[in-house]
């Protein structure tokens, strides 16, 4: 029979938290799979599943105990450094409502509006049209595989433990770029 001791189960609990929280946290705040639209339970399947896959590429992570402060720390700083990403993906996504928002007002039709039903809010047509067309160029264009290399390659660039350094915070420009070069060339 099978017998795991609580070092075993931790050391385990420990490879796969720290990835899972930075996947969950660009999953959840990322354009398209960070909607409405997409029920929370299936994002979190979906950030299970790419966890799993991607935790075998990853480099070693630090030994620490999950139920510790430095445990603690590391996960809040996964969650941060994951939702930063989310956030910058989906600030360029609402570049485009913004865009959309001014060519409705200079063409006249700004009262011409409807529930974005992704986002709950009003938005013009224009608008509406222009993220429709930005999130299928996403896709096509296959914008979510770049996001998920890019999510893999962010564990070296900035590594779990030191991703958040304050003398290091010059670097972070240069890390996110960083991550970017390899799904790029």
């Amino acid at each position: 029979m099978l017998e795991l001791t609580d070092t075993q189960i931790g050391t385990w609990v420990a490879t796969f938290i720290l990835p899972l929280f930075r996947v969950t946290a660009v999953l959840m705040t990322m354009p398209i799979l960070g909607t409405r639209m997409l029920p929370a339970r299936v994002r979190l399947y979906v950030a299970v599943a790419i966890t799993v896959v991607i935790v075998p590429a990853l480099p070693p992570l630090p030994e620490f105990d999950p139920l510790s402060l430095r445990g603690l720390l590391l996960c809040a700083e996964q969650i941060i450094v994951g939702a930063l990403f989310g956030l910058a993906l989906q600030l360029l996504f609402q570049a485009f409502v913004i865009a959309g928002q001014i060519v409705a007002v200079q063409m006249g039709m700004a009262f011409a509006s409807m529930v974005d039903p992704a986002n709950g809010v009003n938005v013009t047509v224009i608008s509406q049209f222009m993220t429709m067309l930005v999130s299928t160029l996403f896709l096509l264009m296959n914008g979510h595989l770049v996001v998920f290399e890019v999510l893999t390659e962010s564990f070296t660039t900035l590594p779990v433990g030191n991703a958040l350094v304050v003398n290091q915070f010059w670097g972070w420009p240069g890390g996110w770029a960083g991550c970017f070069l390899p799904a790029c060339c």
